[in-house]
């Protein structure tokens, strides 16, 4: 009988998983590959703020707006473009590594003989008051278009006179809330200087830390915020988030960043739109499960990737913990881990004894900042301006071919570029 793969999750870490096994593994090796997600697409969530901002002022552009970064999952049985990798669809309720078993919200149990955990990680909301029941996070689909449905209909209200502005606070000066702040605030833009709406809209971005895109150097923050101003966005920088309210946003300076907050005092921001775009958090599940975690919550592994104390498991991409390191969490990581994690597998199943450790690398990246303008970095090289904007075009298209035989990939990458070029 052959031995059996599943990958729990398919993100950027269990797909580029399922991919690369797909691709190299030979009819000889006599395993059969199953890819679990409870969603029938996959997310390419690094243009997910595109969808946010889209054509808020097009009721029609759903779809449109929907093709350029999600990438559905064959649901006749077999991942897209890779028939000798099956995929289903269902939430998963528990893992059994003992048992070797994996459960399913329909009650299914889905045995293995080798696992790979690639379920990523969740929105940090640092059990601040009423962030759950009141902010929305990037991080799905469904949230983007919720968040644009919101915004559009906020400029209808202005359109008919019903009221005088947006107000909106985006939590997280990371990539995330930078990138959906600037093209936000360009759509908002477009949208009243193309409608000839009279909307004053108001957008502040909060951050605890004493800067902006903190983690990437002195120059890329200060570049951000010089865009972000010129585009009216209000930033908080050294500035907490005590409560979220349905209209407001309670915050307060950070007593150890002297002068770095522009408020003195506790002060409530008024927001029709909240967006939570301040990191990430383990699953409490893992623990649950009984699987190894650290402080943290991630799931411990060894630097081959496989599941401290357990061979036969291995984690990929936001869920995994290198005992001793502190892995990043973003795309390319995500995406790197899962090529490491399916060589591994191979050489596992082909019985070769020494396995592949992982090391993470510095990669390169590429800021969207409102516009044709971006801010970039490969290396000690930093890009900024419509050539940084180029660099992160093709960074996307790079992704949709690894994934995708060429035709499609160009298809997606072009229809989505076209759609967003709007705001641009």
């Amino acid at each position: 009988m052959a031995d059996r793969i599943v990958i729990v999750g398919g993100g950027f870490a269990g797909l580029s998983t399922a991919i690369h096994l797909s691709r190299h593994i030979k009819s000889s090796d006599d395993i059969d590959i199953l890819l679990i997600d409870k969603q029938s697409e996959h997310v390419y969530l690094p243009l997910i703020y595109e969808v946010a901002s889209g054509g808020l002022m097009e009721k029609k552009k759903t779809k449109t707006l929907k093709k350029g970064v999600s990438l559905p999952f064959d649901l006749g049985g077999h991942l897209t473009g890779h028939e000798n990798v099956q995929f289903r669809q269902g939430e998963v309720m528990d893992v059994d590594t003992k048992a070797n078993e994996v459960k399913l919200s329909s009650g299914a149990v889905v045995s293995f003989d080798y696992l790979v955990m690639a379920m990523g990680a969740v929105s940090g909301t640092f059990g601040i008051e009423g962030v759950e029941k009141n902010a929305t996070s990037l991080t799905s689909l469904d949230n983007a278009l919720k968040i644009r449905e919101k915004c559009s209909d906020l400029l209808v209200e202005c359109e008919k006179k019903l009221r005088v502005g947006v107000n909106m606070v985006i939590v997280g000066g990371g990539p995330n809330g930078v990138e959906v702040s600037s093209e936000i605030a360009k759509a908002l833009e477009h949208a009243k200087n193309k409608r000839g709406i009279s909307c004053d809209w108001q957008i502040t971005l909060v951050d605890a830390g004493p800067r902006i895109l903190s983690n990437m150097g002195k120059f890329a923050s200060w570049v951000a915020t010089r865009r972000l101003k010129r585009l009216g966005v209000n930033i908080a920088a050294g500035t907490f988030v005590k409560s979220v309210k349905p209209s407001t946003v309670s915050v307060e300076p950070n007593e150890r960043l002297k002068n770095v907050s522009p408020y003195i005092k506790s002060t409530k921001i008024k927001s029709d739109v909240t967006i939570w775009a301040a990191g990430v958090a383990s699953r409490p599940q893992w623990k649950k499960w009984g699987l190894p975690i650290d402080e943290r919550g991630y799931i411990k592994t060894l630097p081959t990737l496989q599941m401290f104390g357990l061979n036969h498991v291995f984690v990929a991409g936001d869920s995994a913990s290198i005992i001793g390191r502190r892995m990043q969490q973003r795309a390319p990581e995500a995406i790197d881990q899962g090529r490491s994690v399916a060589e591994n597998l191979i050489r596992v199943v082909r019985g070769q004894a020494i396995l592949r450790s992982h090391h993470d690398m510095k990669w390169p990246f590429a800021i969207p900042l409102g516009g044709r303008f971006a801010i970039s970095s490969l290396g000690p090289i930093t890009v900024i301006g419509v050539f940084a904007y180029i660099l992160r075009k093709a960074i996307d298209l790079k992704y949709f071919l690894s994934i995708m035989k060429l035709r499609h990939a160009i298809s997606v990458w072009w229809h989505g570029g076209k759609a967003y070029l709007e705001n641009d």
